[in-house]
């Protein structure tokens, strides 16, 4: 009798343990959450702006800090504080460039944005220094120095290996897989790769949006038609605002749990930007 109730009492306590296991905050739930966040769709730009965006630079201030950084790379591979023609060309150039938009975080949409600018961009990046001439190993000293780092942008897709700044994309990338696993999610992606299928399309099933499988051996113009029909199919159905809703769900409940730690994010990117600032005024570009 004794080793029956034993056995009874184990058989409870692993019960116990496996549904205990099942509330861990990174496995699945059973309770979806209401979805209650609204995500804001920038048309005219093709951004999806979400509730984390909020603790991250602006991209006028990653722009800010951006030109910054390349007075303080400068002066450290030149030994000078003065500076050249190429670092306040490319200090402007900074100042006036933008980077790309999380534009196909959920898939292609956006139709008329993409029959007008493509799927993908030009890449306009600014080159560190411009064209000075540089020696390797004073590369590595000059971006390895405290002045360089505090001028390092803060964003959801910025990858640092500052602690600090680090949560932003931990917490964006937590957000994202759980709005991937959500069925809510995949009953949308379902209907838009209908959507797709009834085009003519195949199905990428490699990845976890799905959408549509685009051929390496086609021209950049069937490239562009297939992505225009995702884009097309998506607009259709209000995909991406519904699906970008959920995600924004997601977010806010990081912000809810977190909330201190990303104020502490965010005063940061202020800090740099004002430091930024500083030495813009104080070397005449702006």
């Amino acid at each position: 009798m004794t080793s029956r109730i034993m056995l009874v009492l184990l058989v409870v306590a692993m019960a116990a343990l496996a549904l205990s296991g099942c509330d861990d905050a990174s496995g699945p739930s059973s309770t979806l959450p209401s979805i209650t966040a609204t995500a804001t769709l920038d048309r005219a730009n093709a951004a999806i702006i979400l509730p984390l965006d909020a603790y991250g630079m602006s991209p006028d201030e990653e722009a800010t800090v951006r030109a910054a950084q390349q007075i303080v790379f400068a002066r450290c591979v030149t030994d000078s504080d003065a500076l050249g023609e190429t670092t306040r060309d490319v200090a402007q150039k900074e100042l006036n460039y933008r980077p790309e938009a999380n534009h196909w975080l959920l898939g292609y949409w956006d139709a008329d944005y993409m029959a007008q600018h493509g799927a993908i961009p030009v890449n306009n990046d600014v080159p560190l220094g411009g064209d000075l001439e540089i020696d390797p190993v004073k590369m590595m000293e000059c971006t390895s120095t405290d002045d360089f780092n505090a001028l390092q942008t803060i964003d959801r897709s910025a990858a640092t290996d500052d602690a600090v700044p680090q949560k932003l994309m931990r917490y964006s990338l937590e957000a994202s897989d759980k709005t991937i696993a959500d069925p809510r999610f995949q009953e949308l992606r379902a209907e838009r790769d209908t959507c797709l299928t009834g085009a003519g399309y195949t199905i990428d099933q490699d990845s976890e949006l799905t959408g549509v499988e685009l051929r390496d051996d086609w021209s950049s113009e069937e490239m562009l038609k297939a992505q225009l029909a995702e884009a097309q199919c998506a607009d259709s159905l209000d995909f991406i605002q519904q699906a970008a809703n959920i995600r924004a769900t997601y977010e806010q409940q990081a912000i809810d749990a977190h909330e201190a730690e990303l104020v502490t994010i965010r005063q940061l990117a202020v800090e740099r930007v004002a430091r930024a600032s500083a030495i813009l005024t104080e070397a005449g570009i702006v």
